[in-house]
């Protein structure tokens, strides 16, 4: 029997579909339609640098893609944009985000062989509680929210359910 690194074609999609997905579930729900639409109208205050956004939202963002490391770099900041690790920077780097008085929207890019952007929505529940209410794979043009609102009206994001490994 070949091994699986013998194979280039499939083994090229084996790791497509590893690194692509920086992926974990944690509960399976869902978001209506009208949440989402009322979400990415009414979550329009900028955002405009990692250190900006709550740490209980971070450590939200934390808790759904799996990595307790999760740290973000700001915009056009340096961050592992291989799939070398290094220590001294972020995995992940803000593209951008914003927020409203119950909600935060935080678009990032993820780095690797395939690189990715995602957003993820959390809710606010008040002064230190946050839960994650949304989750999305994003086109890599993706940089602003108009961009966003402009890729979820085409039905160009890959929304993802709740479980154990996302983003």
């Amino acid at each position: 029997m070949e091994k699986l690194s013998d194979c280039p074609f499939v083994f090229a999609v084996f790791v497509f579909f590893c690194c692509a997905t920086d992926c974990v579930v944690i509960a399976q729900t869902t978001t209506s339609e009208k949440y989402k639409q009322d979400l990415l109208n009414d979550t329009d205050q900028p955002v405009s640098v990692a250190e900006a956004i709550p740490s209980s939202v971070t450590k939200q963002l934390a808790r759904v893609s799996g990595d307790p490391g999760f740290r973000l770099a700001n915009p056009n900041e340096r961050f592992n944009a291989t799939d070398i690790i290094l220590k001294d920077r972020a995995n992940r780097r803000l593209c951008f985000a914003t927020k409203s008085a119950t909600h935060y929207l935080v678009c990032y890019e993820r780095g690797g062989y395939v690189k990715s952007k995602c957003v993820v929505a959390v809710r606010l529940v008040g002064q230190s509680l946050t839960t994650p209410v949304w989750a999305a794979m994003v086109p890599n043009e993706c940089n602003t929210l108009e961009g966003l609102r402009q890729a979820y009206r085409s039905h160009q994001l890959i929304e993802h359910l709740f479980t154990v490994t996302d983003f």
